[in-house]
């Protein structure tokens, strides 16, 4: 069995997705025995490769490098009953002639 399914960090769990060590290393420009060498570490994944495996795991790059990237916020439940958001007061409708002429270049 290889070592990317004995361990539970990020970079394994991307190892997993996207299929071996061999593929992985070539996604990310590096050698299969530096992946190896990583997963075994249980290291971080290289700044340089978070956004590649990101795009092709679809794990989030927070998840990968906490320290680099923090998580997004998360959505503020709404709850119902409770008073709506103050929406930006909106101008009274006019018409297109009257917008028209009221513009200070057709003043001219």
């Amino acid at each position: 069995m290889a070592i990317e399914h004995e361990i539970d960090t990020p970079f394994a769990q991307a190892v997993r997705a996207i299929g071996s060590q061999s593929a992985t290393a070539r996604i990310i420009g590096k050698s299969q025995t530096a992946v190896f060498n990583k997963l075994k570490a249980q290291g971080l994944v290289w700044d340089t490769a978070v956004l590649k495996l990101e795009a092709v795991t679809g794990i989030p790059k927070h998840i990968l490098r906490p320290d680099l990237f923090e998580a997004p916020p998360e959505p503020t439940p709404f709850s119902y009953g409770t008073t709506s958001p103050t929406l930006a007061p909106t101008r009274p409708a006019v018409p297109c002639d009257q917008a028209a002429a009221s513009h200070p270049r057709d003043a001219a």
